[in-house]
């Protein structure tokens, strides 16, 4: 039986090897990325968007789930701004794809809030999806 502190020392080995496997850094010819993770500013979305090195780069989609019904608020998107601003010079699109039942707008300028660089660039992009089954 391991312990606690064993299980999450061998949990973050594997994610490390994991990562180390991928290599994302070598991959300069990427043009488009869907994101998705239950925290969208979590270590794995953000040592993404740091790793990713690609000048070519265009298109990065973000996906997000909000819910006004249970108290949760838009996530602060603005610990992305710095490698969204200083490795993708080449990036034409961000986008947010929300589902949930926030209003529209209120997702619209929370994004613009929290992410100023992208939308000063005129490539923030903000959609309402629907999860399928």
């Amino acid at each position: 039986m391991s312990t606690p502190s064993g299980t999450l020392s061998t949990r973050l080995t594997r994610t490390t090897a994991i990562q180390r496997a991928i290599g994302i850094s070598n991959c300069t010819n990427l043009r488009s990325v869907v994101l998705y993770d239950e925290n969208p500013t979590s270590p794995a979305i953000v040592g993404f968007l740091t790793e990713a090195s690609s000048l070519q780069l265009r298109s990065i989609t973000l996906k997000i789930s909000v819910r006004t019904a249970v108290g949760e608020a838009f996530p602060n998107l603005s610990i992305l701004e710095e490698p969204l601003r200083s490795s993708m010079p080449g990036l034409q699109e961000f986008c947010v794809k929300y589902t949930g039942d926030m209003d529209m707008q209120v997702v619209r300028a929370e994004a613009q809030r929290s992410l100023t660089s992208v939308h000063a660039r005129g490539i923030l992009r903000v959609i309402r999806w629907v999860q399928t089954l």
